[in-house]
């Protein structure tokens, strides 16, 4: 059966921007001076992406959220095995949502730190993208 057109838009926009988030997480990491904040908010922001594209491809009706464990709550109600494919370590990119952004937030932006950060965004995306149809892959 045929996929429905919309939803394979829908998720391919999510996995997009999440690509394109990878993609400057990585960047900001590898200036001269790394922008080690901004390296973060990209991850999370990845990371969310991914999760939310892979809610859309199964309908799963998400709110505005930056809350990574209530978006990988939501993907374990379709694959149970997704949170542990995806670690725990996940669950602790949400704060880079928020803290880059504000002067008296920024605390935790150490390089390495961030560098691991990139390579859990990475592996969300990589297991949501398994979890999927081919043709809605970026």
């Amino acid at each position: 059966m045929a996929s429905d057109p919309q939803r394979v838009a829908a998720t391919r926009g999510w996995l997009v921007k999440a690509t394109e988030d990878l993609r400057a997480s990585r960047a900001l990491l590898e200036l001269t001076e790394p922008l080690e904040a901004l390296a973060g908010y990209h991850a999370q922001q990845a990371a969310e992406k991914a999760l939310k594209g892979f809610l859309t491809w199964h309908d799963v009706v998400f709110r505005k959220t930056h809350d990574i464990e209530e978006l990988v709550l939501q993907c374990a109600t379709v694959d149970a095995s997704l949170p542990a494919a995806i670690g725990h370590e996940a669950l602790e990119l949400s704060p880079l949502s928020w803290q880059s952004r504000y002067p008296d937030e920024a605390g935790g932006t150490e390089a390495s730190e961030m560098v691991a950060a990139a390579r859990v965004a990475q592996r969300v995306f990589d297991e949501v993208v398994v979890r999927l149809a081919p043709e809605v892959a970026p």
